[in-house]
């Protein structure tokens, strides 16, 4: 009885040293991809010195897209873990692998139709074909590594983890900066500053980005990018029905 407590006992204190390793590394990848997106996207891009108006829960805190992309790869990856599940049966297999990629299919199309930046991620493997080549290659090189049991990102989780965050936060920040450039769905918002003056952010005047306390817009025909301080704003009505394109 003593030993089965025991076991628990350490069970529970593992689980609670997993859990604590795993809120570590997010938070540590969080700080690393807001710090690589924001220095790629605002300063190397824009040239605005992004980082004297940034917060430290404006480092933590993550991409928008990057909500949109956990949700789309969780149903993909589950679609997977059920093809090889010996709980259910073919039929159930093919009847819940449909719902979760029709699923997958219905935000993808959400996306693309309401957030730019998903919209200039999807057109960015269209724009440039040589974009797939480089992903059929990293596939062919995994599933090789697989087979000889050499696999990097296997062996060394935390490191790929990085390697994921670096390349994510890149692709991300060229999307984010194609949606200034390319022809994309612009989010429309009307925002009215404490003087009384109208700022209508559409395709002509975009919006960049934002932290806590500074909104970023990008001026298509300057090319310049003004902040504004979010304590200068009185109101902002955004437009739910429809983007500008």
């Amino acid at each position: 009885m003593e030993n089965i407590e025991e076991s628990q006992s350490k069970n529970f204190t593992l689980s609670l040293s997993n859990a604590a390793q795993l809120a570590s590394l997010a938070l540590a990848l969080g700080i690393a991809f807001s710090i690589i997106r924001n220095y790629l996207y605002y300063v190397l891009f824009l040239h605005v010195p992004i980082f004297q108006y940034l917060s430290l829960s404006d480092i933590v805190l993550i991409a928008p897209s990057g909500i949109f992309w956990a949700i789309y790869f969780s149903s993909m990856d589950a679609v997977n873990n059920l093809s090889k599940s010996s709980q259910f049966s073919v039929l159930e297999k093919f009847f819940y692998a449909i719902l979760l990629c029709a699923f997958a299919g219905f935000l993808t199309w959400l996306g693309f139709h309401n957030e730019p930046i998903v919209e200039q991620s999807l057109k960015t493997v269209i724009r440039h074909p040589g974009y797939i080549i480089v992903i059929i290659i990293y596939v062919s090189i995994r599933i090789y590594a697989k087979k000889n049991d050499t696999d990097f990102f296997v062996k060394n989780r935390y490191a790929s983890a990085f390697i994921l965050c670096i390349w994510y936060a890149t692709f991300d920040c060229y999307a984010s900066y194609s949606v200034l450039t390319n022809p994309s769905r612009h989010l429309h918002f009307i925002m009215q500053t404490k003087s009384g003056k109208h700022i209508d952010v559409d395709k002509n005047v975009i919006y960049a980005g934002r932290t806590n306390d500074y909104w970023f817009l990008y001026n298509a025909k300057t090319k310049y990018v003004r902040a504004i301080r979010n304590s200068d704003i009185e109101l902002v009505d955004f437009d739910s029905i429809t983007s500008i394109q």
